[in-house]
């Protein structure tokens, strides 16, 4: 057997749950400690299951991305920017405070 590394290998995972999140098929790169996913395509199949196309064998994992939904992402945004100003502005009254006392 010869030139294997040509040949891909395919791996279907079932989620533990159904999901709108974008899965994502990925492995662990040892050299880089990091998530890959070069090399490998990933197809959302019925009953909740993704499959993972690579043409390399190493650990291989589904990555679940939590922030599909651009408008969550936006309100927590602005949430996030909100709580901090209002975080430094009291920051400054207290420094103002402790300052005059």
């Amino acid at each position: 057997m010869s030139n294997l590394s040509a040949l891909p290998i395919t791996i279907v995972f079932h989620k533990n749950y159904n999901s709108n999140n974008r899965s994502r098929c990925a492995y662990w790169d040892l050299t880089e400690v990091n998530w890959r996913s070069d090399n490998c395509s990933t197809q959302e199949l019925s009953g909740g299951r993704v499959q993972c196309v690579c043409h390399h064998l190493t650990s291989f994992a589904i990555l679940m991305d939590p922030f599909t939904h651009a408008a969550n992402n936006l309100f927590q945004s602005f949430v996030t920017k909100v709580v901090l100003s209002v975080s430094i502005v009291f920051l400054v009254v207290s420094i103002i405070i402790w300052i005059s006392f």
